[in-house]
């Protein structure tokens, strides 16, 4: 239990004024103010300052306001309250403060002493409320007795409030999974962050479930549920009299009614004990009816079996939702039985895996007109493995347009804001620069950074030749226009002069910028447009007079762009990042070359003493490997240096930074590896780092940056509160071995 006390003490006058202000908020409030300070100690709630009232509960600690506030499967609230002695003579025993709740207890807390006009606040006393409803919370000062008082009568403050289910009934419109027994907790983790799903399946009991699901327990359930999952509590008891299964229920009618009732009550049961049926919050248990034959009589016990089910669950105060066939369990029987189910969740099997095109309509046998009002869930694929974050399951996969079980969106906690590096260049050993959350920082050897932004700028991108030549550029607006401005730096940043303005035509803000200047009078900058992932749409300008005027291209995408002259450049990048360009004309116009001849994702091209060096990431699936090319005459022409074999299939373009013919870097995310040769490839030193690797400079192996990317997603899915915390981190090596943070 998390707690914190604060005490004040408070000057006559002041305390005299506070406690006016308590006759307006106090359940029991003073007749005269002043008659509480005298020779006898007076303990009574009080308001803080800053707080509204003497009382407070919160569903998250450190805070002094009600919240909406939930109730079971032992979530706490976190319960404030102060205490105050109004008088001169202080308490020289430990009193005790109780907590209520409806009158029965719920906290105390002893004190050992409060000083004359003494003011003690409790914070974040924990206490799980057992189950939803509305009660009367009350905090009652020196509840023992313990001290004679001057005012006996005004020890108590009272208020109500309203505590919700936590676990509530959801209609969900995402993809979801089912296997036979339950993941671990930390498999769960795994997934939710990595995979596309957001509920899963869990049998919780019948004497038809196959799996022992032992590690399924309330305290399961809670963890995953706080991890975003939602959840189909499914029973699996007796199959219908005429199939194969060993366990029946009757095939006579009255009989199958009432067992259908007696497994409600026992699949009741369970969920209460898992949490999953909270009291005065309806949720849903699907009862599981695999397909049978095609008898009268069967599909009549049947639907009596079902009705029963249902009408149980109704008088439990729960939804009925039945598992099947969309043929071969007769749902169409289903809407005229005498308790019809209120969801339904079909087997209707059309792929083979996820599939993001699924959908819960045109199921087999069961016409879209039934169960349409967001009441289905659809199995669209049978058993088959899906491996995500390392952990493979062999599961079922699901699309839903109907009701599951799960926590109240409303519940997640607010996540912080990652670090935002947009943009970093390493200059020299231990010297450079980063743009981290909208402010430029510069950092010498030996130093810590220092914010170079500057007044009233938001760099969006930079660059520096030397530290004595460094832009930045940044949008501004005026009406209906918006420019890029250029500022120039002489000095690390510590004047900045105009380089010049670029008006856009187009009313959309950009996206990225991107800048790069090969002497102090050429530069280029690119635009990245807005538009949807099926286009990369991109605009470059260009500088021969240090920025004084710029002069528009088109681009045949948005991406950085690298010249090794003023006339010879190129762009890597693409929709689908398979594409690299080249310009003659100083960027006026592109061609497209394929020096890979296979689908390769290129980085820019470097060139160390008049030889180009050019690598591809190739993701094939038979033999991914890292290909790379050299140029004898200046990009003219590429020829094969080497090819590297990777031991996982890249997802995207690998950082690798080439220094030498000979000496190459190499960072893998997948492995969390930065492989470093320094014999062309015939040798390979590996470096682990403490998280994927997704940008790399390097002057020398023993003098590199590397920007690395980690995420956690909390929340629950498809929902407002749903976020993804990506943190990024910037490692300096100075030895080629060991890494250190270096982020401002």
């Amino acid at each position: 239990m998390s707690t914190r006390t604060k005490r004040l003490l408070l000057p006559l006058l002041i305390l005299s004024a506070l406690l006016t202000t308590l006759l307006l908020s106090r359940a029991a409030p003073i007749s005269n103010p002043q008659s509480a300070i005298g020779n006898s100690p007076n303990l009574l709630p009080f308001t803080p300052p800053g707080w509204p009232a003497p009382l407070i509960p919160s569903t998250f600690p450190e805070t002094h306001e009600t919240d909406t506030l939930y109730a079971g499967l032992g979530i706490e609230t976190y319960i404030d309250w102060g205490i105050v002695n109004a008088s001169d003579t202080p308490v020289t025993v430990p009193t005790t403060t109780c907590i209520t709740l409806d009158g029965d207890p719920a906290l105390s807390q002893v004190t050992a002493s409060y000083a004359a006009n003494h003011l003690e606040t409790f914070e974040d006393y924990a206490y799980a409320v057992p189950e939803p409803g509305t009660f009367t919370l009350t905090v009652i000062a020196d509840c023992t007795n313990a001290v004679a008082e001057s005012d006996e009568t005004d020890n108590t403050y009272q208020a109500t409030f309203t505590w919700n289910p936590y676990i509530s009934l959801i209609i969900s419109d995402e993809h979801g999974f089912d296997k036979c027994d339950i993941a671990t907790t930390s498999q769960m983790n795994t997934w939710w962050g990595d995979s596309p799903y957001f509920y899963a399946n869990i049998y919780i009991g019948g004497i038809a479930r196959a799996c022992p699901n032992t590690g399924l327990n309330a305290a399961w359930v809670r963890n995953v549920v706080e991890r975003g999952w939602n959840l189909i509590p499914t029973w699996v008891g007796p199959q219908a009299p005429c199939s194969p299964f060993t366990h029946r229920f009757s095939p006579n009618p009255g009989t199958a009614r009432e067992q259908g009732r007696r497994e409600a009550d026992a699949a009741y049961q369970v969920a209460a004990e898992l949490g999953l049926t909270p009291p005065g919050s309806p949720t849903i248990l699907y009862y599981d009816l695999e397909a049978y034959p095609n008898q009268p009589l069967c599909r009549e016990a049947a639907g009596q079996f079902l009705s029963g089910w249902t009408d149980r669950l109704h008088e439990l105060g729960q939804q009925s939702g039945i598992y099947g066939a969309g043929c071969g369990s007769y749902p169409i029987d289903w809407p005229t039985l005498p308790a019809p189910p209120d969801a339904v969740w079909l087997a209707h099997w059309i792929f083979s895996a996820y599939n993001p095109s699924a959908t819960v309509w045109n199921v087999a046998c069961t016409p879209n007109t039934l169960w349409d009002n967001h009441e289905r869930i659809r199995q669209y694929a049978g058993g088959h493995n899906e491996t995500y974050g390392g952990v493979t399951f062999n599961i079922d996969s699901n699309i839903a347009d109907g009701p599951v079980v799960g926590i109240n969106p409303s519940l997640q906690a607010e996540q912080p804001a990652p670090l935002a590096i947009q943009a970093f260049q390493l200059l020299a050993p231990d010297q450079g620069w980063i743009i981290q959350n909208g402010n430029l920082f510069w950092k010498n050897p030996g130093d810590s950074w220092k914010n170079i932004t500057p007044p009233n700028t938001l760099p969006l991108a930079a660059t520096f030749l030397k530290p004595t030549a460094g832009w930045i550029a940044n949008t501004v607006s005026a009406g209906d226009q918006i420019s890029v401005n250029i500022l120039r730096t002489p000095d690390q940043g510590q004047t900045w002069q105009s380089a010049g303005t670029i008006p856009l035509h187009t009313p959309d803000a950009p996206g990225q910028l991107w800048l790069s200047f090969l002497d102090e009078q050429t530069g280029w900058l690119t635009l990245q447009r807005p538009s949807s992932s099926n286009f990369s749409l991109g605009n470059l300008y260009r500088t021969l007079d240090g920025g004084q005027t710029w002069e528009e291209f088109s681009l045949p995408f948005a991406a950085p762009v690298s010249f090794m002259d003023a006339q010879t450049g190129w762009i890597a990048g693409g929709v689908n990042q398979d594409e690299l360009h080249v310009t003659h004309d100083g960027g006026a116009t592109w061609n497209a070359i394929t020096p890979a001849n296979a689908r390769a994702w290129y980085t820019l091209p470097t060139f160390v003493n008049g030889v180009g060096f050019l690598a591809a990431t190739l993701p094939d699936e038979t033999t991914p490997r890292v290909a790379l090319f050299t140029s004898p005459d200046q990009g003219q022409t590429w020829q094969p240096l080497a090819e590297i074999p990777l031991s996982n299939l890249p997802t995207a373009p690998l950082p690798i930074s080439i220094l030498t013919a000979t000496t190459w870097l190499i960072a893998d995310p997948a492995t969390n590896t930065l492989l470093t040769t320094n014999d062309a490839g015939k040798t390979f030193t590996s470096t682990t780092l403490p998280a994927p690797p997704v940008a790399l400079q390097a002057l020398t192996p023993a003098s590199s940056w590397v920007l690395t990317l980690s995420t956690t997603c909390t929340g629950t899915k498809g929902t407002p509160d749903f976020s993804c915390l990506a943190q990024q981190t910037l490692l300096e090596t100075a030895n080629g071995t060991d890494w250190e943070t270096i982020s401002p």
